[in-house]
């Protein structure tokens, strides 16, 4: 498969001009086809960068195609869409996830478009999304992978995760009166040190947004009744608010 991509991209005939379409068009139909619809690639992704070779973007692309097909397959990989929180922990659990996202790294292309495609996979087990939000705080836009940097480390991290998940731990709603205290301990400290928790601004400035996070959870863990306990007195709101609020 790298030397047929190879060949497209050094053939003038199937890939004329500078900007890689079809070669472009050829990655899209191979993650399409492999289920990973969320990994769209452009044009402007493939500028300034070594396509071809050993070391070249082809092979780095290729080998997380490998990675991932290998370890879930066509039908794993489908049974993620939709999936509950349990059945997606259940699916990626299976991943070598400290692996792909350490090639994931080494890809100058995958590394850019990683992250918003693998939110899609890794939300509902790590219960991040637009049900956070408030009108004054939409913390969902806070979090994901887009914020990593590190793609070694984050791998390792969220393996810990998904280890503990495949436990049968539901990690999307932090139920703590079924956890052990020792695992819990291990949870929080894998999830803390996450770099989906650290938003860069456009200075670079990092915002850490864990603590937000944890108190969405624990909020979401209370009812009606118990709920004003956790506010200022007079005050009142819905679970999805922030502790901080």
């Amino acid at each position: 498969l790298v030397s047929i991509l190879d060949t497209v991209v050094d053939s003038k005939i199937l890939n004329p001009g500078d900007d890689n379409a079809n070669v472009v068009a050829l990655f899209n139909s191979l993650f399409k086809n492999a289920g990973l619809d969320d990994f769209s690639f452009d044009e402007s992704l493939f500028q300034g960068v070594t396509l071809t070779g050993p070391n070249g973007e082809n092979a780095k692309i290729v080998r997380v195609i490998m990675d991932v097909l290998g370890d879930l397959g066509m039908s794993g990989i489908s049974s993620l869409s939709g999936a509950s929180a349990s059945e997606a922990a259940r699916v990626l659990s299976k991943l070598d996830v400290t692996r792909v996202f350490a090639d994931i790294g080494k890809s100058e292309v995958l590394s850019q478009i990683a992250g918003d495609a693998l939110d899609v996979y890794f939300a509902p087990v790590l219960g991040y999304g637009p049900s956070m939000d408030t009108p004054s705080d939409p913390l969902s836009q806070q979090i994901g992978f887009r914020n990593v940097t590190d793609w070694a480390k984050e791998g390792e991290i969220i393996q810990k995760v998904l280890n503990l998940a495949a436990n049968g731990i539901d990690i999307s709603s932090f139920d703590l009166t079924s956890i052990p205290p020792s695992t819990l301990e291990g949870l929080f400290s894998a999830l803390a040190s996450s770099q989906i928790f650290q938003k860069a601004d456009e200075e670079g400035n990092l915002s850490y947004v864990f603590p937000k996070y944890f108190s969405s959870k624990l909020l979401s863990m209370v009812d009606s009744s118990t709920l004003s306990f956790f506010l200022d007195e007079g005050a009142s709101a819905s679970a999805s608010m922030s502790l901080e609020q």
